[in-house]
């Protein structure tokens, strides 16, 4: 078990939002109150926050700046105040691999690490996106691909290990395996369990991990099972389970995702706008062609801050307040926010009108017009940016029995 705090809960117990490797998704719930009732709130992009009926949640909504409210007076349509920050986690240590099972001859003693590697979290990912690890008699652990640069880091990995792994071209890609029971049997102590596709899922070792080597993980189930389009980047899989737990590992790094369904075989997460950025400086891929894809998606975020999902509720308060600070400039040469024909800060005058929905990109860009001209920034603004959350609106709310 391993803490993942996805929004601020407030009680007057403590309460201590984690992820149960046993559970489905990213949920907040209230350990010492376990035998009370509580609350089930479903966000938008399918995070799911469970809460004592005694407890409150920080929410906004259009009118409201982030505050407190009782879970029992929340409703579809209030924002769901979600942190998102890159949570340390740990040195997670290894148990000994096991030869007493095996043959009195067996002589092929392994090198393992001591402690969770990012290069064996990464080979895992790659493992669980691309492999089929069934095999209980042998403990054969295989997988196709066709992409060099990475089968080249996944045997390196292995054999480093002391493993014989082969690698075999079959047409238009490679099936790379290797056939070692114990080390089959100390993988299964990892967590990785002998699932069909549809049931795969991460291994319990990987949650409280450190972040760079969950990171790692995650780049090699997006390096196999991931790719990149025009406008996100997403993982895709037929197990429901493990891309719910990819989509609450994401959180655990600050990158929002959202997590959708297109049938009982086909699941995905997808990571776009201003999210690209941490994806892309946490995550990324190893495969150069997926990493070049992406970069354009950065730099587009970056240039123009264009967001669909990752939009302030309250914007629009925001942006009258900061109208109000600026004096009136007309016929002043140089000075306003359409000052030398500019259409930069337009967007102020949209969002004013509901237009348009502010966004981070648009508080930061009135934080540079009040630098450079050397006028007053509402504090909400200063304070709205820092605190980062990510606002997530609710669809649902359901009360669970005792």
């Amino acid at each position: 078990m391993s803490l993942l705090q996805i929004c601020t809960v407030q009680n007057n117990r403590q309460i201590q939002p984690y992820i149960d490797k046993n559970k489905s998704v990213a949920e907040l719930a209230c350990i010492q109150h376990r035998d009370k009732q509580v609350v089930r709130v479903l966000t938008r992009c399918g995070y799911t926050i469970e809460i004592p009926t005694d407890g409150s949640l920080l929410v906004a909504s259009e009118k409201e700046m982030p505050h407190f409210k009782k879970v029992t007076e929340i409703s579809p349509g209030n924002f769901a105040c979600i942190e998102r920050f890159n949570i340390d986690g740990k040195i997670v240590e290894l148990p000994e691999i096991d030869y007493q099972k095996m043959s009195r001859y067996y002589k092929h003693i392994l090198e393992l690490p001591n402690t969770l590697t990012e290069d064996l979290a990464w080979a895992l990912g790659v493992m669980i996106g691309d492999g089929s690890y069934r095999d209980r008699r042998d403990g054969t652990i295989e997988i196709t691909n066709q992409d060099l640069e990475l089968i080249r880091k996944y045997v390196s990995i292995f054999e480093g290990f002391g493993l014989k792994v082969s690698v075999k071209s079959k047409r238009n890609h490679y099936r790379i395996y290797f056939i070692c029971k114990p080390f089959r049997n100390w993988l299964e102590n990892l967590g990785l369990d002998y699932a069909l596709a549809f049931n795969k899922k991460t291994p319990h070792v990987i949650f409280s991990a450190t972040a760079k080597v969950r990171a790692a993980y995650l780049r090699g189930l997006f390096d196999t099972d991931g790719s990149v389009g025009k406008t996100n980047t997403r993982f895709t899989s037929s197990s429901r389970k493990l891309v719910e737990e990819v989509h609450s590992l994401l959180l655990s790094l600050g990158i929002v995702s959202v997590l959708s369904s297109q049938g009982e075989r086909h699941h995905k997460v997808a990571v776009s706008g201003p999210s690209v950025i941490p994806f892309s400086k946490r995550v990324n891929f190893v495969i150069e062609r997926k990493s070049r894809l992406l970069s354009i998606l950065v730099k587009r975020a970056i240039e123009k801050g264009k967001a669909n999902i990752d939009v302030i509720p309250f914007g629009t308060q925001l942006i009258n307040e900061f109208k109000a600070t600026i004096k009136n400039t007309r016929g002043v040469k140089g000075k306003g926010l359409s000052a030398n024909a500019s259409y930069q800060y337009n967007f102020v005058h949209l969002a004013a009108r509901r237009k348009i929905q502010c966004t981070y990109f648009h508080l930061q860009k009135l934080v540079d017009f009040s630098v450079h001209h050397q006028t007053y920034l509402p504090e909400s603004i200063q304070k709205t940016i820092d605190a980062n959350y990510f606002f997530d609106k609710i669809v649902s709310v359901e009360y669970l029995g005792q």
